[in-house]
């Protein structure tokens, strides 16, 4: 019997031939109801400048009946907003039975928001210690985006941030609600105003260097102004100089004699997002140059760290590609018999060769530059560094008048004890 009424007539004959009949309906009805298999979720990007998406292909669900599928039927909409929206599937049978299924469509924003004005470059006067601070520019920047209608603004450095007469470069960040940024850069210079001229006077001691810091702020140093002890003061040699981190504390850097120190200034961890694990960097970089290395290209620096009591450093890390992988990465500096770091309590020896390991450039070009510098490691350094030779003779004097510009940590702030993660990097 088919769905539905059929009517059965029954005939009734006696012996003789009569008749009679009746007439009994049978009624079938279809109870089961279709299935639905709905197709696998959907995740989707918003569409360009929108915060939907709009045409999105949900496939079509498996379906079955009985007796017959009559249609299949969603309530999506047009366009779906960003985030989660659950589209029901119901599927309805020839005699009228329903199934459902549920599809979960996922649209993200992965579209950036954009810096439509970004804060003007400017040039700061410096105080009287050569120094300014980073002002607030997050309230000079313009932002849209296409779902976020007030993205967050930051600014790295933060403001009130001391800078000296190298300047800044101030990362501006816009953050939208779904984690997409956008930067643009604003150029901080800072004016010496004057600062890097000792008053004028018959004690007023000569300027005999090129090293960029202001005679009165070496003069400041410990001992004096004679941070490595050599009976000289710092601020009439070529070769040596001492400048304060962002934290006061002195940090003096001695050169061969017959070399010259210059365009000594402070900087910033060249690639915080990624510093290695447990590594803490206490105090910000510095920068300087050497002019006049020796023809072998070898050269052999002494930073003296004028640290808190106590506080002590045990490892030497630096950021950089090494000769077996050009990809800039942090790798620890010790010495290895060629190139690295050694160090003793407060003092700490670095040994270059123009062109190898620590020479971020890795071409023998009269010109090393590598950011990096003292840390303090749980447990200590990953090993002893090798023994470093003397330089021997003629290895580190003055010859070639070549020029090496390296990056170094300051130490002075470790009294702090805590990772510091500067908010730039600059390249030397």
């Amino acid at each position: 019997f088919p769905v539905g009424s059929t009517i059965v007539t029954w005939t009734v004959t006696d012996v003789n031939g009569g008749t009679a009949n009746c007439v009994q309906t049978v009624n079938v009805t279809d109870d089961e109801d279709p299935t639905v298999a709905c197709a696998a979720d959907v995740t989707v990007s918003a569409d360009p400048g929108a915060c939907t998406a709009s045409g999105v292909n949900l496939a079509v669900p498996v379906t079955g009946d009985n007796c017959g599928v009559g249609n299949a039927t969603n309530d999506a909409p047009g366009a779906f907003p960003v985030g989660t929206t659950i589209v029901t599937w119901t599927v309805t049978g020839v005699n009228g039975g329903t199934a459902d299924c549920q599809q979960t469509v996922t649209v993200t924003d992965d579209e950036a928001p954009a810096i439509t004005t970004c804060p003007p470059d400017r040039t700061l006067p410096a105080d009287a210690n050569c120094q300014a601070q980073v002002p607030d520019v997050t309230g000079e920047a313009t932002v849209a985006d296409n779902c976020d209608g007030d993205p967050n603004i930051t600014q790295s450095p933060v403001a009130g941030t001391g800078i000296d007469l190298a300047g800044a470069a101030i990362t501006v960040t816009a953050t939208d609600a779904s984690g997409n940024t956008t930067t643009c850069t604003v150029t901080i210079a800072v004016d010496a105003n004057g600062c890097n001229t000792p008053p004028p006077g018959p004690d007023t001691p000569p300027t005999g260097d090129a090293d960029g810091i202001g005679d009165l702020i070496e003069d400041a140093a410990p001992n004096n102004g004679d941070g490595n002890s050599d009976g000289i003061p710092d601020s009439q040699q070529d070769n040596v100089t001492s400048l304060p981190n962002m934290n006061g504390d002195y940090l003096t850097i001695a050169a061969p004699a017959g070399t010259m120190l210059a365009n000594v200034a402070s900087g910033d961890n060249p690639s915080p997002a990624n510093a290695p694990p447990g590594v803490e960097f206490p105090a910000g970089f510095l920068s300087f140059e050497i002019l006049n290395l020796p023809a072998s290209g070898i050269v052999d620096i002494e930073i003296t760290a004028h640290l808190p009591s106590g506080v002590t450093v045990n490892s030497y890390w630096k950021f950089g590609p090494e000769p077996a992988d050009s990809t800039p990465h942090w790798y620890e500096f010790l010495f290895d018999g060629t190139t690295g770091a050694t160090i003793s309590g407060n003092v700490i020896s670095l040994r270059f060769v123009d062109g190898q390991r620590g020479d971020a450039d890795l071409t023998a070009n009269g010109v090393i530059a590598d950011p990096g510098g003292p840390a303090t490691m749980p447990g200590g350094s990953s090993g002893p560094p090798a023994a470093m030779p003397d330089c021997g003779a003629g290895l580190c004097g003055p010859g070639s008048g070549l020029t090496m510009p390296f990056m170094l940590v300051g130490l002075a702030a470790m009294r702090r004890r805590k990772k510091i993660c500067p908010q730039r990097s600059e390249d030397v």
